[in-house]
């Protein structure tokens, strides 16, 4: 019965451990107006805000939309410029992308993602007034 206990007590341990791995990436929100908050932000609303963000959500203390988020275990920032290290995930309202390490040129939108990359587009919902025009 010991043998067993300890391998439940290991299990428990070890899923905590990697959990909180989980929840120590750094993530970022940032509005159309190059606005950014962060988890590492001193004040708890920001935190939570970034945290929680999502790509196209509007919000209302700064008056914009999500434009994009980005998380990896360590990020830095120069101006418009974001260099992503770590399990990358990088979401905006065409794409995610994943990758080892990326480099973001928030300015340009343009994106060098390095290692193990990984890009998912996302389909562009046309609305119903557009079909006039020929666009389907």
């Amino acid at each position: 019965m010991k043998p067993f206990a300890l391998c439940v007590v290991w299990i428990a341990c070890s899923t905590g451990i990697a959990q909180h791995q989980t929840d120590s990436r750094e993530r970022w929100a940032c509005l159309t107006s190059s606005t950014c908050l962060q988890t590492r932000d001193a004040r708890s609303d920001a935190q939570e805000f970034a945290r929680t963000a999502k790509v196209g959500a509007y919000w209302a203390e700064r008056k914009g939309t999500i434009a994009a988020t980005f998380t990896a275990n360590h990020i830095e920032s120069s101006g418009d410029f974001f260099q992503l290290r770590g399990n990358v995930e990088i979401n905006t309202n065409t794409l995610i992308l994943r990758a080892d390490e990326a480099d973001y040129h928030w300015d340009t939108g343009e994106i060098e993602a390095r290692g193990n990359v990984h890009v998912r587009p996302i389909p562009v919902a046309v609305s119903r007034g557009l079909s006039q025009f020929g666009v389907k």
